[in-house]
């Protein structure tokens, strides 16, 4: 099982992302200032050939009071992301997020 920042994490969102620079900064930030404690942020960059990923870190980077993780790998599609998000996920809860809600 995976040790990240808190074992208490009620909500984990999982939120898949492939080549979503123009549109990920919206929908991590609307996730970022929900008003649940305790959740974490799983993302799932599917082999992105844009800068979602230094977008994605750039975000990281300025909420350092939040518990996110990035995690990269070769494109595998949309359920495959998905799956891979709920195993690394340490909540009670799972929730989705879309790269473009």
């Amino acid at each position: 099982m995976n040790e990240h920042l808190n074992n208490h994490i009620e909500i984990s969102v999982v939120l898949p992302i492939y080549n979503g620079e123009t549109t990920l900064p919206d929908a991590l930030i609307s996730v970022l200032e929900q008003s649940v404690p305790n959740t974490e942020v799983i993302l799932i960059d599917d082999g992105s050939h844009d800068s979602s990923v230094m977008v994605a870190e750039a975000i990281s980077k300025d909420n350092i009071s939040q518990n996110i993780v990035i995690h990269r790998q070769e494109n595998k599609g949309l359920a495959a992301s998905l799956n891979i998000g709920i195993n690394i996920a340490m909540g009670k809860y799972i929730a989705r997020q879309d790269q473009d809600a």
